[in-house]
């Protein structure tokens, strides 16, 4: 990846979102927005908009070479890379038997080789800057384990694995790693699940309601403020988790 290594061009700070054009991820687009972020994001297949404070283009996440092709866009157009969100995932709801291998390569493609293709592409420039936040959206799957979800649960698990160990990894050049689990939400995967699944996961909140997508998202934004928390692990929602 080519890297800026002279004064960055911008006042604003820069966040590259993956799968922008999804329920929650068109939730973080508009709020990185309203809080004076200049977006960039991703998708595979719904298009988005690009203007002055937004570059859009379609990627895919699990790939690494159209990745750093992104990244470079942005880094061409406005000198840095401040926040980059793994948000992008595919689920397909089936227990493991009925699984096919498509959807099995397709899940730990977007879900987890998603995540290493986009650091990569990110991470040089976030090295040259010696800042940076790294956040990947995990699941509450990936820590309790979920029926029909056993290759989901995997790959979101395996995010937790992959933030703790690269949040050793960046200390170094004062980039933040974390790890955020949203909560059962009213909209993308959420809004798709049967009603059953909905009312399961509204039983099993403490407080008898699904997780705020807008909460969500300001929580991620404000996790990118504070200067001395990485290689964390955070629950957004009000089920008890497995472990963290």
């Amino acid at each position: 990846m080519t890297v800026n290594r002279k004064k960055i061009q911008v006042d604003k700070k820069v966040v590259f979102i993956t799968g922008g054009t999804g329920g929650f991820g068109k939730t973080l687009v508009d709020k990185f927005s309203r809080c004076g972020y200049l977006v960039a994001y991703t998708s595979r297949k719904a298009e988005g908009v690009n203007t002055d404070v937004f570059i859009w283009d379609k990627v895919e996440s699990s790939s690494l070479s159209e990745n750093i092709r992104f990244a470079e866009k942005v880094v061409k157009k406005w000198g840095r890379i401040d926040v980059f969100v793994l948000n992008a995932a595919v689920n397909f709801d089936a227990i493991l038997s009925r699984t096919g291998i498509e959807e099995i390569n397709e899940m730990i493609g977007v879900n987890l080789r998603g995540f290493f293709a986009g650091v990569k592409a990110v991470l040089p420039q976030m090295m040259a800057q010696r800042n940076g936040d790294i956040i990947a959206v995990s699941s509450y799957s990936g820590s309790c384990g979920k029926e029909g979800q056993s290759i989901y649960g995997a790959s979101k698990s395996a995010l937790i694995g992959a933030v703790r160990s690269l949040a050793k990894e960046a200390a170094e050049y004062n980039i933040k790693v974390n790890a955020v689990l949203p909560g059962f939400m009213d909209t993308g995967m959420g809004a798709r699940s049967a009603e059953k699944i909905k009312q399961r996961a509204q039983k099993d909140n403490l407080l008898g309601r699904l997780a705020d997508a807008s909460e969500s998202a300001e929580f991620i934004i404000n996790l990118c403020r504070l200067s001395s928390v990485s290689g964390q692990v955070f629950n957004l929602d009000s089920r008890i988790v497995g472990w963290l």
